[in-house]
């Protein structure tokens, strides 16, 4: 029992260097994560490749929304490729497709009388209200810690 205690501490004692090592260096923002344990920071880097693939759900689906007729979108399989290499729920998607639907229903004006869909689709993609709307969707991630991508 003696053994295990000082195992404990002493690897609670290493994880606590390291983030100091890491916050001293700069290379955790403590703006960002505040003073975390190092143990909640391993994953960071799949949480952002899944906020990433979701980002990249909702451009296309923008476009697809914008462009519905359109032959090379509609043989794309890009919009149902993020869906499976995602790690996201139903739920998240159904989210997100509410947001794109939000979106599609303000209007972009150009002075030449032409569309601006592809500027409306990356507009939300570099959206505050889509960064939000993903980082709230992380309850429906569906991830094994350990799982690589």
């Amino acid at each position: 029992m003696k053994y295990i205690l000082i195992l404990l501490l002493a690897g609670v004692n290493w994880s606590c260097s390291i983030l100091r090592t890491a916050e001293v260096s700069g290379a955790i923002p403590e703006e960002k994560y505040g003073k975390l344990p190092a143990m909640f920071l391993v994953e960071d880097t799949t949480l952002n490749k899944e906020r990433a693939i979701l980002k990249k759900y909702a451009f296309c689906r923008c476009l697809i929304s914008r462009y519905p007729k359109d032959s090379f979108l509609r043989k794309d399989g890009a919009l149902t490729g993020y869906e499976e290499i995602g790690s996201y729920g139903n739920r998240a998607y159904d989210q997100v497709d509410s947001l794109v639907v939000k979106w599609c229903r303000t209007k972009y004006s150009s002075k030449y009388k032409r569309n601006l869909y592809l500027m409306q689709c990356i507009d939300l993609y570099d959206s505050p209200e889509l960064d939000s709307l993903v980082a709230t969707q992380d309850r429906y991630l569906n991830l094994s810690f350990g799982e690589s991508r």
